[in-house]
């Protein structure tokens, strides 16, 4: 039997440990989540459930966090909530702001985060995604599809951060859409959100001119297109042809 405050208390940690900056430490703390959650999903955990993760949401009812935020919102599916909980829990404990906006982030201290602190969290916040992607939930037939929706737009908001975060962010999308085993969730995510959203994002040429996409000059839109987008998009043909020649 898990002890559920303890686990909670577990998963704070790890999460936690995804935002430091030590060597090897993010891998660990990483690799840890991923078999965390492996477990907490697995059926013989699960076993007393009709549905994968209900040990999860025993564990989040002692998870502060996830208490205040059933607090502030209402109350819907508890399977649906904990997965849920779990993706907010982890944008929060790796929260961080894009350079240019007028506010600036606060440590847990009150102190202004300073660029190696924000690169941290940032590179916490892949991790982790990576990190439950590798646990292999995702790929569940009761997992969330809204949730895993977010994830995918997580990624491309960490892709469009930094010019240093597209190559690991575009390898994650890639990696994400591999792990998923069904064809309509993948087809869904595609067209919904990694197409317009990455492939199709707005763009400026040299002059800095806005390149609209859908236009007839689709020479000028292809050129602006970077090695990162160009590898999404071969991935996702390719995996389209999978699919199809599978069907077939």
């Amino acid at each position: 039997a898990i002890n559920h405050k303890d686990a909670a208390y577990a998963l704070t940690r790890l999460m936690n440990g995804l935002c430091t900056g030590r060597a090897a430490s993010r891998q660990g703390f990483a690799s840890c989540l991923s078999t965390f959650l492996r477990v907490v999903y697995s059926p013989a955990i699960n076993r007393d459930s009709i549905k994968f993760g209900s040990a999860l949401n025993e564990i989040l009812q002692e998870d502060a966090y996830a208490q205040s935020l059933k607090e502030k919102t209402d109350s819907g599916s508890d399977d649906l909530d904990s997965a849920m909980i779990m993706r907010k829990k982890l944008l929060s404990t790796t929260e961080f702001l894009h350079s240019g906006e007028k506010d600036s982030k606060k440590n847990k201290f009150g102190k202004k985060m300073k660029g190696m602190e924000e690169r941290d969290h940032a590179f916490g916040r892949l991790f982790g995604i990576l990190a439950i992607v590798r646990s292999g939930i995702l790929g569940l037939e009761t997992f969330p599809s809204s949730v895993v929706e977010g994830y995918v737009q997580d990624i491309i908001d960490l892709y469009h951060y930094k010019k240093w975060m597209r190559e690991p962010a575009a390898h994650a999308v890639i990696e994400l859409v591999s792990s998923l085993e069904s064809d309509a969730t993948t087809t869904k995510l595609t067209n919904d959100i990694i197409i317009p959203n990455l492939l199709l994002s707005s763009s400026t040429d040299e002059d800095g001119t806005p390149i609209e996409v859908g236009s007839s000059d689709k020479t000028k839109w292809m050129q602006q297109l970077t090695a990162e987008q160009i590898a999404v998009a071969l991935n996702l043909q390719r995996h389209s042809h999978q699919i199809n020649t599978y069907k077939s």
